[in-house]
């Protein structure tokens, strides 16, 4: 496969599986990863900005990172861009350098098995964009934008939740926590929307994050103590470590 050469003016890629909303300017300008969307669009693949950045820009914030998903494979980003490294490649994950920033490109896929309670026992790389959406935590996590198209897809409605201040899990919330169990940790952290007050999960995910906690046991202090360090320094702090104690949380881990 030859390099892309990049032009003036941004490609379409394929289309998302799923409807998408008209959302002009979502995103502020970033030459970089222009770049690097245009590069996988122009070579045929489809390309969207996905999870946080996208939640933080319905919200009003400026992201601090930018995660793509993609329907081509990790061998098909690396040979595309010029400066890569295969940091989770196995799991479908390769950062691109674009200019100066670092953008982490991740296969569409679809994951089966969690024996270690962390990873996926199998990944098969996809070409849906709902299906790669529906393994995602939380559904404010879950939403994806067309940078070229214009375009919000939010098949599990996340940006209504956003607006209700309302925490909740992809589909099945016992079976999203199963799967990785610092997803324990992550709703809790995801509780503090800082100068937005408390964000309170739904009844399933509330009832899940107890009856999961014991999957803490399978999650390594080092990651556990990474979201509960961004916990404490949270400014609803106090509360979101009073429900985590009431939940039985605290003392799991």
């Amino acid at each position: 496969m030859e390099r892309v050469i990049i032009t003036p003016n941004m490609q379409e890629g394929l289309l998302g599986d799923t409807k998408g909303e008209k959302i002009p300017s979502l995103l502020p300008k970033n030459d970089d990863l222009e770049h690097v969307i245009n590069v996988l669009c122009a070579g045929g693949y489809g390309a969207w900005v996905v999870g946080g950045a996208v939640r933080d820009c319905i919200l009003g914030k400026i992201p601090e990172e930018y995660d793509i998903c993609t329907t081509a494979n990790p061998d098909e980003i690396i040979e595309a861009f010029e400066e890569t490294i295969p940091t989770g490649k196995k799991y479908g994950t390769v950062t691109v350098k674009s200019g100066n920033s670092m953008f982490e490109v991740t296969t569409l896929r679809t994951e089966t098995g969690y024996g270690d309670g962390r990873r996926p026992d199998i990944v098969e790389w996809g070409t849906s964009l709902k299906v790669d959406l529906s393994r995602r935590d939380f559904t404010m996590n879950a939403m994806a934008y067309d940078l070229v198209r214009e375009l919000l897809h939010d098949p599990f409605n996340g940006k209504s939740d956003l607006g209700k201040g309302l925490l909740k899990a992809v589909g099945n919330a016992s079976q999203r926590l199963s799967e990785d169990g610092l997803r324990i940790m992550r709703a809790y952290r995801f509780m503090d929307r800082q100068e937005s007050g408390l964000w309170l999960p739904d009844f399933s995910l509330s009832a899940a994050l107890i009856d999961n906690r014991a999957m803490l046991a399978m999650v390594s202090i080092e990651r556990i103590w990474n979201e509960l360090s961004r916990i404490i320094i949270g400014k609803n702090a106090g509360q979101v470590l009073a429900r985590m104690n009431q939940d039985g949380v605290l003392s799991a881990i």
